[in-house]
């Protein structure tokens, strides 16, 4: 079948715009079969004419020809054709074996999957549907397919990376700013707000203005404090020009004649960058991140979180803005690459991390320490204070890592007990959670199963089984 058809498009002009609209290479069987065919479609794509002479020309300079079996081999499979009508239907014949052996090797795989058994079903699921869908595509030459975007380096210019505030911020990318309750991550959010609002400069290398950056536009979301009564004093304490300020606090929408709100999420990228376009934001500040997620979003899983965080990425590359996120401080110690809540994924994904953390020689100052840049050398680290509103006070030679090495002192803590039922009875605010998931997550942030049972007796959580899995849930729970 093969031969036939290879031989009706060396000898018929018009049969081979009409085979290679259902074949591609790789839906022949035999590896020579699928040399030739590659051989005439290059020939097609020139505009060349396909016939014994060209096609083994071709092959000569890929070195095939004799792969193939030489020119002897071309015309005993152009001397095998009776008839070049049926190549089309030949083709498709070719076209569901080939069909036929994918899904066969689809299946095997898949079974062999499933006997190991990696853990994650819903992955394995998602997987074996990208892989049958790929195969369906080849099957419907006019359904929509997927193909890869490819760009040679050669058409690419270089450019230099902007900054907002070199080293710490750059421009076009994401940035985290993370610390512990009480260090003053918000203020500091505010404080760089200000800055940019009003066109002032950011701390030097001495601790003292630098270069200006501004004035520009800044977007503010943040869940955690409410905007009359904290962000606007703090703001106007700031200096800031609060016309130049615009808070991000919810996505609306109409169904039928009834206006709607909710929350805005990382996952409503189209709002985020809509605003973005609209005001001209170069800042934009988002307080704190797991806030912002969204439903369905473990911050602890790299597939779930990387998507997520490459949609933000994206926005900042195109915009040329600047998007800070703030990040609580995982319960746990550990290097300054592994404090943050959350998969270590987050951190790899930004390209500056800032760390703001308790002096631990003087209770009335803090510091804000660069753990990591993409861009430039790590910035000596900035002291500051939140005595009588926030003021910078110098610089310090202390790193982010000589103070995650240092022994705790992380301010002003809740006891243990209370900081578990906190974050258990954050986990299942958003619905009931199977109780293995929950002890796995809590292992994940450094509570023991025995604080975790502890918690969940004083919250009263409940316990119940949903298709022969314990499921916990916050009591009067739907």
């Amino acid at each position: 079948m093969e031969v036939a058809v290879l031989g009706a498009m060396m000898l018929a002009a018009g049969a081979a715009p009409v085979v290679m609209g259902i074949l591609e290479p790789t839906d022949f069987y035999r590896p020579a079969h699928q040399k030739i065919y590659s051989a005439m479609y290059r020939l097609a794509e020139r505009s060349a004419p396909i016939d014994i002479a060209t096609v083994a020309s071709e092959l000569e300079k890929t070195g095939d020809l004799q792969k193939c079996g030489g020119p002897n081999a071309l015309i005993d499979i152009a001397a095998s054709v009776c008839t070049a009508a049926s190549a089309p239907a030949h083709a498709r014949i070719i076209k569901d074996n080939a069909l036929l052996r994918q899904l066969i090797e689809h299946a095997t795989d898949l079974a062999e999957v499933c006997r190991n058994h990696p853990g994650n079903i819903a992955e394995m699921i998602g997987q074996a549907r990208n892989r049958l869908d790929t195969i369906a595509c080849r099957a419907e030459p006019g359904r929509q397919r997927n193909e890869g975007v490819t760009q040679m380096m050669d058409t690419i210019q270089p450019e230099a990376i902007d900054w907002m505030w070199k080293p710490w911020i750059p421009l076009g990318s994401v940035s985290i700013l993370e610390g512990d309750p009480k260090v003053g991550k918000s203020t500091i959010t505010l404080q760089l707000a200000a800055i940019v609002s009003r066109g002032w400069g950011f701390p030097d290398g001495d601790g003292k203005p630098g270069a200006p950056y501004g004035p520009a536009n800044v977007i503010l979301m943040n869940s955690e404090d409410p905007l009359a009564t904290v962000l606007r004093p703090r703001l106007d304490h700031a200096g800031a020009d609060c016309t130049r300020i615009f808070a991000l606090t919810g996505v609306q929408w109409r169904n039928g004649a009834v206006d709607s709100e909710r929350m805005v999420t990382l996952q409503d990228v189209d709002t985020i960058e809509q605003a973005i376009i609209k005001f001209d934001a170069k800042l934009v500040i988002i307080d704190p991140i797991q806030a912002y997620f969204g439903a369905g979003v473990d911050m602890h899983r790299a597939n779930e979180t990387r998507p997520v965080l490459a949609g933000l990425g994206a926005i900042a590359e195109r915009q040329r803005c600047a998007v800070l996120l703030v990040r609580h401080l995982r319960k746990m110690g550990g290097s300054a690459t592994a404090h943050g809540l959350g998969g270590v994924d987050i951190f790899g994904y930004a390209r500056s991390i800032l760390l703001a953390w308790r002096d631990p020689d003087d209770p009335n100052r803090r510091i804000l320490a660069h753990t990591a840049t993409n861009f430039a050398r790590e910035a000596k680290s900035l002291l500051y204070t939140l005595d009588d509103g926030f003021r910078w006070c110098g610089v310090d030679d202390r790193t982010a890592e000589d103070l995650a090495n240092q022994p705790q002192q992380r301010g002003e803590r809740k006891p243990a007990a209370d900081r578990t039922a906190e974050w258990l009875h954050s986990l299942l605010s958003d619905g009931q959670i199977p109780a293995n998931e929950v002890y796995a997550k809590a292992a994940r942030e450094g509570y023991g199963i025995g604080s975790v049972k502890a918690a969940k007796t004083m919250l009263g959580v409940e316990s119940c089984k949903v298709a022969a899995i314990w499921v916990w849930k916050l009591p009067n729970a739907q």
